[in-house]
């Protein structure tokens, strides 16, 4: 029996600019999106604000990223699926 994966891609949306809380080092204001292709997050990505500091600043998010790992696994996490309409 023969699996098959379906390769996701991941951004991120900063919610003030990148800001992490200093104690623990987790991400703060963070949403994660989850996209069918790479194509589709550099379009969504570009589309955010413009620098680090920008509410609204967004980035690709590799697969193995620890914050989203443990938003993946977390009974509170939300990974959200972006899709072009």
């Amino acid at each position: 029996m023969t699996t098959t994966k379906t390769k996701n891609y991941y951004a991120m949306t900063w919610q003030n600019g990148q800001v992490y809380v200093t104690n623990t080092g987790k991400r703060w204001g963070v949403t994660y999106y989850r996209f069918d292709s790479a194509r589709l997050r550099a379009a969504w990505c570009a589309g955010g604000g413009a620098n680090i500091f920008s509410s609204d600043y967004r980035e690709d998010v590799p697969e193995d990223d620890p914050g989203l790992i443990y938003e993946i696994n977390s009974k509170f996490g939300e990974v959200f699926d972006y899709s072009a309409e």
